[in-house]
């Protein structure tokens, strides 16, 4: 076989262009390096940015949580909380005192940014919980006064001890000083009680804090409010059942509501509205059931006992008499009202407040005036009820009730019975 020059130099050609086409692969493959598996995403985007931020930011604030650091006025009102999730040792603060509770183990500081409040602006006489002035400043708080979101049960054992005193005082000055405050005058109230006893308790990075940021007053207040309600929630209970018990209405049966609630003779004794012992105001048997049994009855300590020492007294005789409190009384009363309405209308509004204030208004202005033109029936009544709702009355034996008795026994049933 013959073969052509050509054709043998056609192949030499092509084993040269595929060496050359090797060789080039081979080079290629030697200049790629080799490229790293990406690895796992953070749990959330920006995560670790967002640490680095924080901890960054924090070396900004001063060593100590009494300094303030001058933010200019565009300074943020949102809160940041540092070394909550993560400990930051740049952040150093002083260790709470022995009155002060146990330390914040989860983190090493909590500081919050809030606005700096005024003295003044939070002044018992001029407070406005609507409002909340503005400030050029912010402070860094110590961590020993954090109240976390949640209620009662979140915050720390001093701060809920704090609250816990603060609720009972708010109730006392609902039984003893006004049922129905209005918003400011019981904003003051639970403001001066606050300060009193934190320093009391020697509380005094929060005594600081209550003192000149609104915001965190604020969230006392709320919880001391809602306390308020739920003690006058509690009554309202007892005085519907005892309305139902002894007021005998029936639904659909406004005369007879409308009787009751004439000249308020649902706070006389009486059987029925048209027949009441009008020598006794505030004695009638559900007035004195629902008192003994929301004050003086129930778990320990009732609140009588909790608040013994509030009740009024007075001279009778040479011995020193307790009374029952004016306040208690008419709110109590006040209640049954509502009571009454509540029969007819159970979906209404009979235990609004705003309509509620008016009527405890009105019985109040009855005792008032009772006390200043007769003082000696006021106190007599006071010390008689007292006695009878707390269950400290002694059993009285006297003429009338002998004959009374005496003359309901059916003697003559008896002779018969005898004879037969």
């Amino acid at each position: 076989m013959i073969v052509s020059k050509k054709t043998v130099d056609k192949g030499k050609a092509k084993q040269a262009s595929d060496r050359q086409h090797t060789n080039k692969v081979s080079t290629s493959t030697k200049a790629v390096p080799v490229q790293p598996r990406p690895t796992a995403k953070p749990a959330y985007k920006g995560a670790q940015k967002q640490k680095e931020k924080l901890a960054k930011e924090s070396a900004e604030w001063p060593d100590s949580p009494d300094e303030t650091t001058h933010m200019g006025r565009n300074a943020t009102k949102t809160s940041m909380t540092i070394g909550t999730r993560a400990k930051v040792k740049e952040v150093k603060i002083s260790r709470m005192t022995r009155n002060q509770g146990p330390e914040n183990t989860d983190a090493d500081v909590d500081i919050i940014e809030t606005d700096v409040i005024d003295t003044d602006a939070i002044n018992t006489d001029t407070i406005d919980t609507d409002t909340v002035p503005s400030a050029s400043e912010t402070r860094a708080w110590h961590a020993s006064t954090t109240f976390y979101p949640g209620g009662l049960r979140k915050q720390s054992d001093p701060i809920a001890h704090l609250i816990r005193q603060n609720m009972e005082d708010v109730v006392a000055d609902v039984l003893f000083v006004n049922a129905y405050p209005d918003k400011l005058e019981a904003a003051k109230s639970t403001t001066r009680s606050l300060l009193n006893l934190s320093k009391e308790f020697g509380l005094m990075h929060v005594y600081e804090r209550l003192q000149h940021d609104m915001t965190y007053l604020k969230k006392f207040l709320r919880l001391s409010t809602q306390r308020a309600s739920n003690t006058r929630g509690d009554i309202r209970a007892i005085c519907i059942a005892q309305c139902a018990a002894h007021y005998q209405i029936n639904m659909g049966d406004p005369q007879t509501v409308s009787g009751w609630l004439e000249k308020n003779r649902f706070i006389f004794p009486g059987g029925s509205f048209t027949k009441v012992d009008r020598s006794k105001p505030f004695q009638n048997i559900a007035v004195l059931s629902s008192l003994s049994s929301a004050i003086f009855r129930g778990a320990t300590p009732t609140l009588a006992q909790k608040h013994a020492d509030k009740f009024p007294t007075a001279l009778v005789k040479g011995r020193t008499a307790t009374m029952i409190p004016k306040v208690m009384l008419v709110l109590v009363a006040t209640i049954l009202h509502a009571s009454i309405l509540h029969t007819q209308n159970p979906d209404g509004q009979a235990f609004d407040v705003g309509d509620m204030k008016p009527i405890y208004t009105d019985l109040k202005g009855v005792l008032d005036r009772l006390e200043k033109e007769q003082p000696v029936i006021y106190r007599d009544m006071m010390v008689d009820i007292f006695k009878v709702v707390s269950g400290t009355a002694a059993p009285k034996a006297s003429a009338s009730n002998v004959e009374e008795t005496y003359e309901f026994i059916d003697i003559e049933k008896m002779k018969r019975a005898s004879t037969s």
